[in-house]
């Protein structure tokens, strides 16, 4: 296999309340629905219900798929495994450093972050690390998920950059 290439699946975790507001706008959805029988205006109700029901089920099972090809990390956002959307393109020539989240390199850097992008599962017992990029001359700060491969992928490429020490 060719040791400039890596991709990597990440699973957003799911947060209870997101299945509990799931349930709950369906329930009123189908309460505006019976309640259209009896006057027309509740069908508005139902109609601007289920369209957030839609929205917010498509956001709630997330997926992440990092793609590592030639000095370059493609992020896309899978949407209830069925939609996939572009998110970023990272030139990693801009990457000021990888590190583990809890590295203290990320110190350096606190005051200068402008924004920062999640692309992580969101679970506290996986082990995340942190890109600082330099995008049109600020420092933004992007968490992600990767597999040893893809780490060591970019280390190679990168190695001044990539501090995954243990």
């Amino acid at each position: 296999m060719n040791e400039s290439y890596g991709e990597y699946l990440v699973s957003k975790k799911k947060r209870p309340v997101d299945s509990a507001l799931k349930i709950i706008l369906t329930v009123i959805t189908i309460l505006f629905v019976f309640a259209g029988f009896l006057h027309i205006l509740f069908l508005i109700g139902a109609v601007l219900a289920g369209i957030a029901n839609y929205l917010y089920s498509r956001n709630v099972d997330l997926e992440y798929e990092y793609l590592y090809v030639d000095k370059e990390l493609t992020i896309d956002k899978i949407m209830n495994k069925q939609a996939r959307k572009h998110v970023k393109t990272l030139e990693l020539s801009k990457m000021e450093v990888l590190v583990k989240e809890k590295s203290h390199e990320v110190e350096g850097y606190r005051r200068r972050i402008k924004k920062t992008y999640d692309f992580s599962s969101g679970a506290s017992e996986t082990e995340k690390y942190v890109m600082m990029y330099n995008e049109e001359g600020d420092i933004v700060q992007i968490l992600l998920e990767m597999d040893e491969h893809m780490l060591n992928c970019i280390k190679a490429v990168f190695p001044r950059q990539v501090n995954i020490e243990k």
